[in-house]
């Protein structure tokens, strides 16, 4: 399986739900923390789930204050975070991809230990959280799900599945080529025999706002992960995401 990353350009993909009050400040730190890591080929897709805020405000601002180094994808409806992601990677074409959330929790000098590990010839890397800084009924449900997820997955049962990701080019090609109504990317990788670790790294305290993951939202998302993401989309289904407008050069 080829695991070639191209050169050595690194791509941070942040789906983005009313984040206006703390995306600038999330993007600012990713970027001084891509400066001390002389990465000199670095780029950022920011992804607008149709938030209905002015989180695209924001976005449009930093796009126009760090043009070349910033694009964006303003979708036309609400799809949800992974397919938020998946409208950014199909203009991917070279090096390591990197996502991560939007309210500063992930802490972005993991970046740095998740972009090492991909390239000891692994496709999916993902943040392994020590201490996770939630409340217990969340911390309950994550562990329910990582229960389910090893049982009706290929997923290893000391891997923790987390936003805060990076992905080989092969992984990114692999799931470019997916189609599903329910996605789940992990799952779909490890399906299709793709390398997965972990790496730890600190998990912050959300500066300000809450989750939008209820434990309702987050037992249907378990059902998704573990059963419908394997079935392809019905013939006649509208597209699972629909892109309004992009704003610079996503990928280049």
């Amino acid at each position: 399986m080829q695991r070639e990353n191209g050169r050595n350009r690194i791509t941070v993909v942040i789906p983005c739900y009313k984040s206006e009050k703390y995306l600038q400040h999330t993007v600012e730190e990713i970027l001084s923390e891509a400066g001390r890591n002389h990465w000199d080929d670095f780029r950022i897709i920011l992804v607008d789930d149709c938030s209905p805020d002015n989180t695209a405000r924001v976005i449009r601002d930093l796009c126009r204050h760090y043009e070349g180094q910033i694009s964006a994808i303003l979708l036309a409806e609400n799809a949800g975070q992974t397919q938020a992601k998946m409208a950014a990677y199909k203009y991917i074409r070279e090096g390591v991809t990197i996502s991560m959330d939007d309210d500063g929790q992930h802490d972005p000098s993991g970046m740095l230990l998740l972009e090492d590990k991909i390239r000891e010839n692994y496709d999916v890397v993902y943040a392994q959280f020590p201490k996770i800084e939630e409340s217990l009924p969340r911390r309950l449900a994550s562990h329910i799900m990582n229960i389910l997820l090893s049982l009706f997955t290929k997923k290893p049962w000391d891997l923790r599945i987390t936003g805060y990701m990076a992905l080989s080019l092969a992984a990114i090609r692999e799931l470019n080529e997916y189609r599903s109504r329910h996605p789940f990317l992990g799952g779909w990788l490890f399906l299709h025999g793709y390398r997965a670790a972990g790496v730890p790294v600190r998990h912050r305290q959300r500066e300000t706002g809450t989750s939008g993951y209820t434990l309702k939202k987050l037992f249907l998302r378990a059902i998704e992960m573990t059963i419908l993401y394997r079935f392809p989309p019905k013939k006649g289904d509208p597209p699972a995401f629909r892109i309004r407008e992009i704003i610079g050069r996503p990928g280049e």
